[in-house]
């Protein structure tokens, strides 16, 4: 059963531009690439942020709005966010496939250092940041 939770904070527009309360399932502990999940930063504060790459002892997260990622060992994961709530109506959250993709490159780009990997990255992730931005009005 989702719990709510105010939500504050940029890290996440555009995706979570106006939502004033996240639904988070804590009892759902097998989070997808793209999914967006609810864990413990190292200050012992709950952060929502985006899932980008996993592995079997830590997580790669990192907001939609920042280019940086945070590895995060699994059992900082608390839950998933199922639901966003925005002046009072509660909504479902989709991933879509454009997150996925955002994702896959972000792995791409940290494990390659080559020129063209860089510029592949850079044109990306304009490209991905545009789109979203125009997804999520």
């Amino acid at each position: 059963m989702p719990k709510k939770l105010p939500f504050h904070g940029q890290s996440m527009n555009p995706s979570f531009r106006k939502v004033d309360f996240i639904w988070v399932d804590f009892e759902k502990k097998s989070p997808q690439l793209g999914d967006i999940v609810v864990y413990r930063d190292k200050h012992q504060e709950l952060v929502c942020h985006r899932l980008i790459y996993k592995t079997q002892d830590e997580y790669w997260l990192k907001g939609d709005f920042s280019f940086q990622h945070e590895v995060v060992p699994v059992e900082h994961f608390l839950g998933q966010v199922q639901f966003v709530e925005v002046e009072g109506k509660r909504q479902k959250l989709k991933t879509h496939f454009l997150y996925r993709w955002g994702c896959w490159l972000q792995v791409k780009h940290s494990q390659s250092q080559s020129a063209f990997s860089k510029k592949i990255y850079r044109y990306g992730v304009r490209l991905y940041f545009s789109i979203i931005h125009l997804t999520c009005r």
